[in-house]
């Protein structure tokens, strides 16, 4: 899984597969900026590992991550052109300010899931199901009864009763169950559960929130990085906010996945085959073969403490909530959350041990080796003297201007 990142239609680039993807513009070799990004990257991949290694116990990482790249002095260019193009794959937003609400405890096990703290762990090489979704939704289907399985048929209403039973509306007709999964985002069961929602029920659900998301299937190569070096598996497409503010510099995301990449599809025989996640320009008609609109859950700082909540409201009247929402948000957070649900609730028996996937399991928490240690000494040296260039130089600047204001005004 390899990660690029092009702003403004070409006007910076960079990929992480190779030293030849990371200067795939070769004048960024010159670019004190670049430097600057790099040194922060392996910064952030030390030290937020080191606060995931001690269970995520410490206090900076219960914030936001906006919060914690302020507090830690990291640099525009890292938030802008790294992480925050990174988040759009949690939260999908349309504007890159919205994921800087992200919890960084999040963030963190985020990149650490995906291998994308590179300096403590080494990537895999990640394996697709031939087929997509299919041959596992095929496997969760195989047994059950077709007159069991009720597609397009939505529920309108949820009405659970004192006695236990819980009436579903479809349309006219109601069906009556001793137990209901609301397996959709917290946002939309609280609207299906309507009045007939608790209070508690009301006040937890109402602060989950989902945002709408465009998914187009297309061959057309605008929407990949401009330099062919800097082509990846996830291709971060960005646009400059105008005019920039202090507090967002980056207006809109757009995420291209290469299915080519993904799915070994070689192009000389399918020719390319990309996902856009909200392109920032939709693609040529001509090369356009699908377009989907579907929600996605939007986190904030109060999703964490929310999520903890959740079991206040869990099978309190024969009703429970499951889906991405109530984890990090990924496809294998939403089967966990159907299983823990399948489990606590009804009692189902597993083949294997449910573990909560919002952390590593023991044998992948990597214990530092020498070379992380004597990283995680000249990273903070090398970090001060940037900062100390920066101030004398920002110092000279100011000196400079107003030494030539001062010989205008007498001129």
């Amino acid at each position: 899984m390899t990660l690029a990142i092009s702003r403004d239609q070409g006007s910076f680039e960079w990929a992480n597969a190779s030293l030849n993807s990371l200067l795939c513009q070769r004048q960024n070799f010159l670019r004190p900026d670049m430097w600057k990004l790099i040194l922060d990257i392996l910064r952030f991949n030390e030290f937020a590992m080191e606060h995931l290694l001690n269970d995520a116990t410490e206090p900076l990482l219960q914030q936001s991550i906006g919060s914690y790249l302020d507090h830690q002095h990291y640099s525009h260019i890292f938030r802008d052109h790294y992480l925050t193009p990174i988040l759009a794959a949690v939260c999908s937003p349309s504007r890159g300010l919205c994921t800087l609400d992200t919890p960084a405890i999040t963030v963190v096990s985020f990149l650490w899931n995906h291998y994308l703290l590179s300096s403590l762990a080494t990537r895999p090489h990640w394996i697709t199901l031939p087929g997509g979704s299919g041959p596992y939704m095929d496997a969760v289907l195989n047994g059950i009864p077709k007159d069991r399985i009720h597609t397009d048929s939505k529920v309108t209403a949820v009405v659970p009763s004192s006695s236990g039973p819980v009436t579903l509306c479809v349309g006219r007709r109601e069906h009556v169950f001793d137990h209901v999964i609301l397996a959709i985002h917290g946002d939309e069961a609280l609207r299906v559960l309507g009045t007939a929602a608790t209070a508690k029920e009301a006040d937890t659900l109402s602060r989950f929130h989902s945002t709408s998301n465009l998914a187009v299937l297309h061959s057309d190569l605008s929407l990949m990085p401009k330099s062919r070096r800097a082509w990846s598996t996830c291709n971060y497409l960005t646009e400059s906010a105008f005019p920039p503010t202090s507090q967002a510099k980056i207006a809109r995301v757009s995420l291209t996945y290469s299915v080519n990449l993904l799915h070994h599809l070689p192009q000389t025989k399918s020719g390319p085959v990309l996902l856009t996640l909200n392109p920032l320009e939709m693609p040529n008609p001509s090369l356009t073969q699908a377009i989907w609109a579907f929600p996605r859950p939007l986190y904030n700082a109060e999703t964490n403490r929310m999520q903890s909540l959740l079991p206040r409201i869990q099978n309190t009247r024969s009703i429970s909530f499951c889906g991405a929402w109530t984890l990090p948000g990924f496809s294998e957070d939403g089967f966990g959350s159907g299983l823990a649900v399948a489990v606590n609730h009804l009692g189902a028996k597993l083949p294997f041990d449910l573990v909560d996937p919002t952390f590593p399991p023991p044998d992948r928490r990597i214990a530092l080796t020498w070379k992380n240690k004597v990283l995680r000494v000249i990273i903070p040296i090398i970090h001060l003297v940037v900062l100390l260039l920066e101030m004398v130089c920002a110092g000279i600047m100011t000196s400079l201007d107003s030494h030539v204001s001062k010989r205008r005004k007498f001129a």
